[in-house]
């Protein structure tokens, strides 16, 4: 709970989710799947954290078959936002303008936006 504690920067709320989400799992009332995504948005959405936190907990457990569906949801979760990030394209607008004594074309941006393809 230490390398939780200061992952999540000793904040009450994310401990508590981390907490139940763990002690959901280790009584099968939850799947490791949701585990792994409690960890991601409780740490921002920071894929190293997320796995520093999911090695940590592998480790602990004593039950193999929880430490093997949690590692397995962490590589499908791994793979998955992956592919989403790659996946991701930033469509941008760009105006022209002119600046004086230039004879070449010059651009700024004028909006942007992602969108998943």
């Amino acid at each position: 709970m230490a390398r939780a504690s200061n992952l999540t920067g000793d904040s009450a709320n994310a401990m508590t989710a981390i907490g139940s989400a763990v002690r959901s799992y280790q009584a099968s009332e939850a799947p490791a799947k949701d585990l792994v995504n409690t960890f991601f948005n409780v740490l921002n959405q920071q894929l190293d954290s997320t796995g520093l936190l999911v090695n940590g907990l592998v480790e602990i457990f004593d039950e193999e078959d929880k430490k093997q569906g949690l590692l397995q949801a962490w590589n499908s979760f791994r793979v998955e936002v992956s592919i989403f990030c790659t996946t991701t394209v930033l469509f941008a607008i760009y105006v022209p303008f002119s600046v004086e004594n230039s004879s070449l074309p010059l651009f700024r941006l004028a909006s942007a936006q992602s969108m998943q393809v």
